[in-house]
C-alpha cells in the first residue's frame, strides 16, 4: 500500500496576545520561534521591545481571506457589487469590501489567473449591475435568497471586441 501523504494545510490561528498558559497553534509556534526572530533580527523596528504579533495576526487573516478566493472565481464579483452597493453588500463580506488594498490585491489576482473582471462604472457593466440590483432588492423584500452578480470577465471581452 503506498503512502498517501496529506496536503500540507496548517491552521492560520495565530493569537498575538495569547495567555501564556494557553496551548500554540502550529502557526503560533512556528511564528515565534522562526518569523518573530527573523522580523526583530533582520527588520527590527525603531522601538525597542516592539510587539510583531499583531502584525502576524493580521498576515493570517489576510492569507485566510485570500485562500477563500482562490478557487471561487465567482466571489470577487459579490465583492464589487457589495462595494458598489454597500446596503446589499453580504455582511461576511463588509470586512473584505471595506479594505482597499486587499480588494486591489483579489483583482490583481483575478487577472492573473482568470482574466479579470469588466468593472464598474464603466458602461459594458453598468445596465447588468442595475438590472441585477433590482433584481436583488426584488428577492430580498421577497424574503428569498439574492442570486450571486457575476461580472463579465474582462479578457474575454477584450478579445471578443477584438476580432
Amino acid at each position: 500500500m503506498e503512502n498517501q501523504q496529506q496536503p500540507w494545510n496548517p491552521s492560520l490561528i495565530y493569537r498575538a496576545n495569547r495567555p501564556e498558559q494557553q496551548r500554540k497553534s502550529i502557526l503560533e509556534e512556528y511564528g515565534e520561534t522562526n518569523i518573530l526572530t527573523f522580523l526583530r533580527f533582520h527588520m527590527p523596528d525603531p522601538h525597542p521591545g516592539h510587539n510583531f504579533g499583531p502584525m502576524i495576526q493580521a498576515a493570517a487573516n489576510t492569507c485566510e481571506k485570500i485562500a477563500m478566493f482562490e478557487n471561487n472565481e465567482a466571489l470577487l464579483s459579490q465583492v464589487v457589487f457589495g462595494i458598489v452597493h454597500p446596503t446589499l453588500c453580504h455582511p461576511g463580506l463588509r470586512d473584505i469590501a471595506s479594505d482597499r488594498e486587499l480588494v486591489t490585491l483579489l483583482l490583481i489576482r483575478h487577472f492573473k489567473k482568470y482574466g479579470g473582471l469588466l468593472l464598474p462604472p464603466l458602461a459594458e457593466v453598468r445596465s447588468l449591475q442595475d438590472k441585477h440590483e433590482q433584481g436583488v432588492r426584488a428577492d430580498l423584500a421577497a424574503g428569498k435568497q439574492p442570486v450571486a452578480m457575476v461580472y463579465p470577465n474582462w479578457y474575454v471581452f477584450e478579445i471578443t471586441w477584438a476580432v
